[in-house]
């Protein structure tokens, strides 16, 4: 047992780093619409004690689940306070002006009413 929360910790850990693209696979997860995964990691108590939730949830990630659409992704940060708090003041960049995260979302939901 000890071997395999080793193997567990491990990987958990790994979730903060860059591979040679400059990717975690956090982002990874979102981009390919993974939610389960992104479930996974977020909701890891283990993680969210040890690594900076920030280090994740920011705006790289955000603007890359906007841009490829994963609604449900998006959906399931706006959908409780505290992963809300994480990202409503983040700014992304989109054609050379700042928007802020949520200014950016709603516009993004509109287009689908």
């Amino acid at each position: 047992i000890e071997k395999i929360f080793s193997v567990f910790f491990k990987a958990l850990r790994r979730i903060t780093e860059n591979n040679r693209h400059g990717k975690t696979p956090f982002d990874i997860a979102i981009e390919k619409g993974q939610l389960k995964c992104v479930k996974h990691i977020v909701l890891s108590s283990w993680l969210e004690a040890n690594i900076d939730m920030r280090a994740l949830i920011d705006a790289e990630s955000m603007k890359n689940a906007i841009e490829k659409e994963q609604i449900d992704i998006l959906t399931f940060f706006v959908s409780e306070p505290k992963r809300f708090a994480y990202f409503i003041h983040l700014l992304i960049e989109h054609k050379q002006r700042y928007f802020n995260l949520v200014e950016k979302f709603l516009f993004f939901l509109l287009r689908y009413l």
